[in-house]
């Protein structure tokens, strides 16, 4: 996984030795995502996760933050004075147009289909997920369709087997990348999960943009800055991470709705990414900051 020490180190010294200015994308939070996610369990572990983080953060010229919501925590940790910006995570609209090799893809069940795609893992909070899918399990209309692989996936089939979800809750495995756009278009709505954590609650995954690209309905599970995201771009439905009652709640709520009105929170949903998370602005404006950091420090070297 990437992070601030595998990335940070060595960039830090290939701005000294060529004195370019070093920029910091900061995609997750250190120490903190760390002990959200269970792979810090001791004090000491989070005093030198802490600390490598401080390093990597006073190293670098400029910082950048997927999420609005990471800055706080960031400058705790460098300092008030460093420099935090907000460059989220982008969607290539050129995949709209990408060919997809659909052979082999599973069709997914008939009925309402609430689909999960990405990492199965401990941060994913699928003790929720799983306790929603059982709450809902005598609506046979509601199929919930896990598309992805982690540590977790094994933990998962076997609960869903031990509540006797097999009718409603289908774990499909890996499958390329490139092929998410597939089930996507399958998908009645798109589920995004993460543990009730204050990490998690500033964090805004990759997922959220490939899924409000897609033009579904968004149904999240996350507190904080994504439930936002979901509220503000009326993409969906979002409740605050942890409790399988809300999550199954708003999943029933959105299967009443009518197609027209589904279809309309995905049109808002792709409204608000083409707005707020398109690759080539984002790209121009990250651009734009490069050039203008190197003439700020070219000027500062020539006054010397």
């Amino acid at each position: 996984e990437i992070s601030p020490v595998t990335v940070g180190f060595p960039a830090m010294v290939a701005a000294w030795k060529t004195r370019a200015p070093m920029f910091l994308w900061v995609l997750d939070l250190w120490p903190e995502s760390l002990s959200a996610s269970g792979m810090l369990n001791s004090p000491f572990a989070d005093k030198v996760a802490s600390w490598l983080a401080r390093r990597v953060y006073a190293g670098s010229d400029v910082i950048l933050a997927t999420s609005q919501g990471f800055e706080t925590s960031i400058r705790r940790v460098a300092g008030e004075q460093r420099e935090v910006r907000w460059f989220p995570q982008w969607e290539d609209l050129r995949k709209d147009t990408a060919p997809i090799d659909e052979a082999g893809l599973p069709v997914l069940p008939q009925g309402f289909k609430v689909v999960f795609a990405g990492n199965v893992g401990a941060s994913q909070d699928f003790e929720t997920v799983v306790g929603a899918a059982n709450l809902l399990k005598d609506r046979k209309d509601i199929q919930f369709v896990i598309v992805g692989d982690g540590h977790k996936l094994d933990w998962v089939r076997e609960q869903s087997a031990k509540r006797g979800l097999s009718e409603t809750f289908h774990c499909l495995g890996r499958f390329p990348s490139a092929t998410m756009p597939a089930f996507y278009r399958q998908a009645d709505a798109l589920l995004i999960s993460l543990r009730d954590e204050p990490a998690f609650a500033v964090t805004v995954p990759a997922k959220l943009q490939s899924y409000l690209a897609a033009g579904r309905p968004i149904v999240s599970c996350v507190s904080g800055d994504v439930k936002k995201i979901v509220s503000d771009s009326g993409a969906g439905i979002g409740v605050d991470a942890g409790s399988p009652a809300a999550l199954a709640s708003a999943i029933a709520e959105l299967a009443t709705k009518s197609p027209d009105e589904r279809a309309e929170m995905g049109r808002r949903g792709r409204a608000y990414m083409e707005k707020n998370y398109n690759m080539d602005t984002l790209f121009d404006q990250l651009v734009e900051w490069f050039r203008a950091e190197k003439s700020t420090r070219a000027a500062d070297h020539h006054t010397r």
